[in-house]
């Protein structure tokens, strides 16, 4: 099965990703996302609409100090929680 996905907004309220930093934390977000699937899948809900659909993530708490790459991961695990259900 493949699984095509596209994010078109992630929205970090008080948290902020310098411009140069935004690559990291895609990426980050990205390999989460798929590590995830790979070990979860997708949920049957999901699996059967064939149309584009919104999926709520979960809160998560970081703080303004934490590295892109922490936030990336965060971020992609609340998204693959979200898949999952």
């Amino acid at each position: 099965m493949n699984i095509n996905y596209h994010i078109k907004n992630v929205i970090l309220d008080g948290v902020s990703v310098e411009p140069h930093q935004v690559k990291i934390f895609m990426s980050a977000m990205e390999a989460a996302i798929r590590k995830q699937l790979s070990i979860y899948g997708v949920s049957n809900a999901i699996q059967s609409k064939s149309h584009h659909q919104t999926i709520a993530a979960e809160r998560i708490f970081i703080n303004n100090t934490s590295a892109p790459v922490s936030i990336g991961k965060a971020v992609g695990n609340s998204i693959s929680r979200g898949i999952e259900e």
